[in-house]
């Protein structure tokens, strides 16, 4: 009974073999043209390509306007960006120890 099996397993094997391989022979024999890419004004890809050219505009824009207006204001109140405070000394003494004595 499992010879039976294992040759009936067998023979399906070889026969599915078989038919996908003639399926990849008349795939290949008849291959279509390649399809060309146009755009019309109401194709979903091109209104998909405008909507994202639109999205990421209104991102940089916004990007943009926040860096400038907190330069701008950094800039009318004096106020340097950067690690420059790092050089220069504290102007108040730094104690020796946690607790004081």
């Amino acid at each position: 009974m499992v010879q039976r099996m294992k040759r009936v397993r067998a023979h399906k094997l070889a026969s599915s073999i078989k038919v996908e391989e003639s399926r990849a022979v008349t795939i290949a024999a008849r291959q279509r043209p390649p399809r060309r890419f146009h755009l019309s004004l109401r194709g979903q890809a091109f209104t998909g390509l405008v909507w994202q050219i639109l999205v990421v505009g209104i991102a940089v824009a916004l990007v943009a306007w926040l860096w400038s207006n907190a330069l701008h204001n950094l800039s009318a109140r004096r106020i340097s960006t950067g690690f420059a405070f790092l050089g220069r000394e504290a102007g108040m003494p730094i104690a020796d120890s946690w607790l004081p004595l």
